[in-house]
C-alpha cells in the first residue's frame, strides 16, 4: 500500500447520522417556522462553514441558538450505527497502515459518539475541533499530517470539505455518497466518488 496514513471523516463516513441530522434540523426549522428539508435537499444544502449552510436554509440570523437547539435534539436520539461497508473496509486495511479520524465535529462529542456506538477500533485517534461551529478542519488536518510525519495520505470522507482538506495537505481523497453531500455535488468536483466503502474497495487501495 502506498499510503502511510488513512484519515477517515466521522459523520456520514463512519458514523451513519444522516437521518438523525435531517430529523434534528427539521425540528429546528419547524421551531422557527421555516420549510422542512427532505434528505435530498439536506444533502444539496449542507456545507462548511456550518454557518453558510444555516444561511442557505434561513437560519443564519439565529445561528448560535439554532445550532444549540440542533445538537440538543441530535443527542436525544440514541441510535448509533456505522455506515454500510465501513467495518468491512476497515477490517481489510487494519494493520497495513496507520489510521485516524479527521472531523469537523467537536472532538469530545465525537469521542463520546465513538464510545456510545461501541466503535470497535478504540485506538484510532480523533482529530477534531474545540467547538460545534464546524468552520473548517483544514488546520486540524495540517496538525494531523505533522503529528504523523506522513508523506502519502488518503483522506476518506463524504463532503466537499473533505476534498478541500485533502487538497490543502497534498493528500489523495476518496469520497463516498453515504453521508451529508449528494453524489451529484461530489462528482462535480471529484472523479473518485463511490457509493459506499467495501472490502473490495479496500483491497484495491491495498494493491495500489
Amino acid at each position: 500500500m502506498k499510503y502511510d496514513l488513512i484519515a477517515f471523516d466521522w459523520n456520514g463516513t463512519i458514523y451513519d447520522d444522516i437521518q438523525k441530522s435531517v430529523f434534528s434540523i427539521n425540528k429546528v426549522l419547524s421551531h422557527y417556522g421555516k420549510k422542512r428539508l427532505t434528505v435530498g435537499q439536506y444533502r444539496m444544502h449542507f456545507t462548511h462553514p456550518i454557518i453558510d449552510y444555516y444561511k442557505t436554509i434561513g437560519l443564519d440570523d439565529v445561528f448560535e441558538e439554532a445550532s444549540k437547539m440542533f445538537f440538543e435534539e441530535f443527542e436525544k436520539h440514541t441510535c448509533h450505527i456505522f455506515c454500510v461497508g465501513f467495518v468491512q473496509f476497515f477490517e481489510k486495511i487494519k494493520g497495513k497502515t496507520r489510521t485516524c479520524i479527521l472531523t469537523a465535529g467537536r472532538t469530545n462529542r465525537v469521542k463520546r459518539q465513538k464510545f456510545l456506538s461501541k466503535f470497535p477500533y478504540a485506538c484510532v485517534e480523533v482529530y477534531g475541533l474545540d467547538d460545534d461551529n464546524a468552520v473548517s478542519k483544514i488546520e486540524v488536518a495540517k496538525r494531523m499530517k505533522s503529528d504523523f510525519s506522513a508523506k502519502n495520505i488518503l483522506v476518506i470522507g463524504d463532503t466537499l470539505h473533505d476534498l478541500e482538506c485533502a487538497n490543502a495537505i497534498g493528500a489523495d481523497c476518496l469520497l463516498v455518497s453515504t453521508g451529508h453531500n449528494s453524489r451529484e455535488r461530489l462528482k462535480s468536483r471529484s472523479n473518485n466518488v463511490h457509493s459506499r466503502l467495501s472490502a473490495k474497495l479496500a483491497e484495491s487501495i491495498i494493491k495500489s
